[in-house]
């Protein structure tokens, strides 16, 4: 998969990052919903990642308990009433190292399973920038984009094209109301030789079920990493 570019410069025009990528959410033509934050635990969570606040993804960690884009990505934040923090998701330990993928901050998921991470180390190459799960191939792919084009794609990008392989016929209708720690899971499952997307079995589940589930099969179907 692959991700298309998104001309996006205010990032880089703009001091007051967070009021940029407000005005990013505001032009978009998507459903985007920003949770309410923790923000009195963001400073911390900052710190103990070592993220610069003067940063694209230090600013949506700061603002925003998470953003969620047409119902199906949900980018991670500092954590709401109704989100896991990036730092409670990731199992951070208290020396800042993500313990539930070691080496991958994942930084946000989709709602069939998917998830976006940065590489810390796990694979040599495209270190420090984007990688996907892919749900259908358990396998990781480097979208070879750092924090900032990912979140102006999700934002402004072509979203639709990405995920059509996912994407049933009233899917808008079924994820509506789906919580931000909760997923889809598709059976026969999407990385199955019989699956048919459009009369598959969906269930909502939570995430960390759908996330266990899709680690369990890579783990029998791979050999390493």
């Amino acid at each position: 998969m692959q991700i298309n570019d998104v001309a996006y410069n205010g990032f880089m025009s703009n001091k007051n990052i967070w009021e940029n990528i407000l005005s990013m959410i505001r032009e978009s033509k998507k459903e985007i919903s920003i949770w309410g934050s923790h923000s009195e635990e963001a400073n911390g969570y900052l710190k103990k990642l070592s993220i610069s606040p003067n940063s694209t993804f230090g600013n949506v960690i700061m603002n925003s308990g998470g953003i969620v884009v047409d119902n199906w990505i949900r980018i991670m934040g500092n954590g709401s009433g109704h989100s896991e923090s990036i730092i409670d998701f990731n199992q951070v330990d208290s020396s800042g190292n993500p313990c539930k993928i070691e080496n991958f901050l994942m930084v946000a998921n989709d709602i069939v399973g998917g998830v976006f991470a940065i590489n810390l180390g796990y694979f040599e190459e495209d270190f420090g920038l984007i990688w996907y799960f892919a749900p259908d191939t358990l396998d990781w792919e480097s979208l070879s984009v750092k924090y900032s084009d990912f979140l102006a794609w999700c934002v402004m990008g072509n979203t639709d094209e990405f995920y059509s392989n996912f994407r049933w016929s009233d899917w808008k209708k079924f994820v509506v109301n789906i919580q931000f720690n909760n997923g889809v899971l598709v059976y026969p499952y999407l990385w199955s030789k019989e699956v048919n997307i459009n009369t598959a079995t969906k269930n909502i589940v939570p995430f960390d079920e759908l996330f266990n589930l899709n680690m369990k099969y890579r783990n029998q179907f791979f050999v390493g990493k």
